[in-house]
């Protein structure tokens, strides 16, 4: 049986859920399981730059590369399951979409762990500790309020609102950050999908990891004592820039919108991206 400080625990993190989930996007979509059951450990491995780094610093086999990359392929089929039931969240009642979300969200976690169980067979030990610290990574100031965490560092409840409330202030920084960026492309008016389009996006997406990182600490030295710090680094492991698997030239959509504007137009249910 949990203990009532377990509970308080477990409270306050659903209630971050819902934060997240009710977080707002384009207003014809309501709100779909959150991407964070795309962080699920087997998930990185449909990143080719995991497998690579796997592969050269711990010695993943060769062999054992065509099979991660089929398993990590989960990641994908889960986002494109949660993007199937946006677009027909329109023309479904209150109650048919929340027993469609929830069926969506049982078929995501019971794809995440089948396929994990057949990822980790092939795994050493050390090379399932560094997934668990890219986990810890790809989270990042969500990982503040992930259950996990939450246990193995100890957080009380002041902390995990700390943390939430930190998480807003987070959010605010990176979109006034994207609307900056925003405004900058469209005074450039590059070629769309050009040579010279594709190395400024790479340049701004840059930008953004690096402010990423900045903010991120910034929430972490505030909420966490000197301790839980040390430890969190230690989970968190070697820095580690997680690359994109899909090629900007070859994309068919304008990426570039206006954040702010996306912001004022949205609806208060739906799934933030």
């Amino acid at each position: 049986m949990l203990t009532t400080k377990k509970v308080g625990l477990w409270i306050v993190v659903l209630a971050f859920v819902t934060i997240e989930m009710s977080a707002t996007a384009d207003a014809q979509f309501r709100d779909v399981p959150p991407k964070y059951e795309e962080f699920h450990l087997v998930n990185l491995l449909g990143f080719p730059s995991v497998r690579k780094h796997l592969a050269e610093d711990f010695g993943l086999s060769e062999e054992a590369m065509p099979q991660l990359k089929d398993l990590g392929s989960v990641r994908l089929k889960n986002m494109h399951r949660r993007k199937n039931l946006r677009f027909k969240t329109r023309k479904m009642s209150d109650e048919k979409f929340d027993k469609a979300r929830a069926a969506l969200l049982r078929t995501i976690q019971q794809a995440n762990q089948q396929n994990w169980v057949k990822a980790k067979a092939l795994l050493t030990e050390a090379q399932i500790d560094r997934l668990k610290q890219l986990r810890v990574q790809r989270l990042g100031v969500a990982a503040l309020t992930d259950p996990e965490v939450i246990k193995a560092l100890g957080l009380d409840k002041d902390q995990i609102k700390s943390a939430m409330k930190l998480h807003e202030t987070y959010n605010k920084k990176m979109l006034a950050l994207k609307a900056a960026q925003h405004k900058q492309v469209m005074a450039e008016k590059l070629q769309p999908q050009s040579q010279e389009s594709y190395d400024r996006n790479v340049q701004l997406l840059k930008e953004r990891e690096e402010a990423k990182v900045a903010y991120s600490k910034e929430v972490y030295e505030a909420v966490l004592d000197d301790i839980q710090l040390n430890k969190f680094t230690d989970m968190s492991g070697k820095a580690f820039q997680f690359r994109f698997d899909f090629d900007f030239p070859k994309m068919k959509v304008q990426w570039h919108t206006d954040p702010l504007k996306r912001e004022s137009t949205s609806a208060p249910h739906a799934d933030k991206e």
